[in-house]
């Protein structure tokens, strides 16, 4: 059983009253959580939601098909309570698990007091509406560049994290998908709802274009997508110099690669190195030339997250490598909070 005060503790509750609560605290099973036990709704009650009061959980699931990791496993994230996790919305064709990563207590709900609780607590039920699994973009990971995906375990779940923070779910039908831009992001589909009378069989985690195309026979299909900004994926800035790179691409997920729009590190030094070898030095006076001081931005900040942003601004201007300010300033702050400070390893 959750009193009222502890079920606040979770993020999407914290702001109702300890009244509307106070009746779901008895729909909550409590359990204790061992090292390295795996974690696994109790069998008369599948697909029913994990609240992880305090301790720390592993998820872990198969590699992406395009990565070069060797495992046959890896770590996506860890969760620290107080967290909700819905191993239901996990895909089923993917073998993710659950296991302990330290002490602590965690609670078992049913799926069916949890989506009627969803109903009754406005709260709960937005988050529900706005918040992805991380299993969930799995499939998409195999629909991405291999080279935006890190193939160390760290950066990878840090990779993952950035993902998650910034995706933004949409339900439409599929008339509807001709009219999403993807000027400034990509959409990605997670679910299909297909009807009786449906004929098509749709993966999860295909990208817009694909998805047009595989359901133009199913007008009336409702669907739930995900999209993520540009920034994110590692796409080019439209504003980029034509010199970096494309300033536009007609495709980002094209087969063909030369015609991707985002830029690898390498080939970004690489550019920028031609760049010196070809430009001679200037002379004071070109210095001093307002032409030359103006193609170098300058942002000013007051902070220590709001001056680590201008720097990437600056760099992202001059480079011409993505960045959204927003996205990076929430991502810095998340890992302040965890690692204690700023620091360049950090920034890097």
């Amino acid at each position: 059983m959750l009193a009222p005060d502890q079920l606040r503790q979770f993020p999407p509750l914290a702001s109702e009253h300890p009244e509307v609560l106070e009746e779901w605290g008895s729909f909550f099973d409590p359990f204790e959580l061992s090292l390295g036990e795996l974690i696994a709704s109790p069998p008369d009650r599948v697909g029913s939601v994990l609240f992880l009061f305090n301790g720390v959980v592993r998820l872990s699931g198969p590699p992406p098909k395009s990565s070069a990791f060797e495992r046959a496993s890896i770590t996506y994230a860890l969760f620290s309570g107080p967290a909700i996790i819905r191993p239901d919305c996990f895909p089923d064709c993917y073998e993710f698990r659950l296991s302990s990563s330290s002490a602590g207590e965690a609670f078992w709900v049913d799926r069916d007091v949890f989506t009627r609780m969803s109903r009754e607590v406005p709260a709960l039920g937005k988050w529900c509406m706005e918040t992805v699994e991380i299993p969930q973009l799995a499939p998409i990971l195999s629909h991405l560049p291999s080279c935006l995906i890190p193939c160390e375990p760290k950066p990878f779940r840090q990779f993952i994290t950035r993902l998650h923070n910034a995706a933004v779910l949409r339900s439409c039908e599929a008339r509807q998908l001709s009219s999403l831009s993807s000027q400034s992001g990509q959409w990605f589909l997670i679910h299909s709802y297909p009807t009786s009378s449906s004929s098509v069989t749709i993966s999860s985690g295909l990208p817009l274009r694909d998805l047009i195309s595989a359901v133009k026979d199913e007008p009336a299909l409702s669907l739930l997508l995900v999209y993520f900004p540009n920034a994110v994926l590692g796409v080019q800035h439209p504003e980029a110099s034509p010199s970096v790179g494309p300033a536009s691409a007609e495709d980002p997920w094209s087969n063909d690669i030369s015609s991707r729009s985002f830029i690898h590190p390498r080939q970004a030094q690489s550019a920028s190195a031609d760049a010196n070898v070809s430009t001679a030095s200037p002379s004071p006076a070109e210095l001093s030339d307002s032409k030359v001081t103006d193609s170098f931005p300058v942002f000013r900040a007051s902070g220590q997250v709001s001056e680590a942003v201008a720097c990437f601004r600056m760099l992202a201007k001059v480079m011409g490598f993505p960045v959204k300010s927003d996205v990076l300033g929430r991502l810095l702050d998340e890992q302040i909070q965890r690692t204690g400070g700023m620091s360049l390893q950090l920034c890097a």
